[in-house]
């Protein structure tokens, strides 16, 4: 087994040991893996996955380049965002992809405030709208 593939399956481990201690109890996990693809975390009431076409991500982290003053070629982007799409989607431990009952929200055509809005009121109808 090769080290990449260890280390993967050390972090799930130790991702769920963190979730099942009560200092965790109630977090918000961010990023492209913060359950490593599908593995569950058992204390998660809620399962979300955040989208957007690569074209957007290439889009938004374009202009953040550019107000960054770092020159970048949108084209070079896209390319790099689908080849981590393809990376990590067909990767043998825990590919990146929604869990079953996770409530996917694309957020291609959505502002920073509209995804907030939009994942509070779907929070909102499962009746988790206290602290947000």
């Amino acid at each position: 087994m090769n080290l990449l593939l260890r280390s993967q399956r050390c972090l799930v481990c130790a991702q769920h040991y963190f979730s099942a201690s009560e200092i965790f109890a109630n977090y918000l996990a961010g990023g492209r893996r913060p359950r490593y693809g599908n593995c569950r975390i058992s204390r998660g009431a809620v399962e979300g996955f955040l989208t957007a076409s690569a074209e957007e991500r290439a889009r938004r982290r374009h202009l953040q380049l550019q107000e960054a003053g770092v020159d970048a070629s949108l084209s070079s982007l896209l390319k790099e965002i689908q080849a981590r799409d393809a990376r990590d989607t067909q990767r043998s431990v825990a590919p990146l992809k929604p869990a079953d009952d996770a409530i996917t929200l694309d957020t291609t055509r959505l502002s920073i405030p509209e995804v907030v809005d939009r994942l509070t009121e779907l929070l909102a109808q499962r009746g988790m709208s206290n602290g947000i």
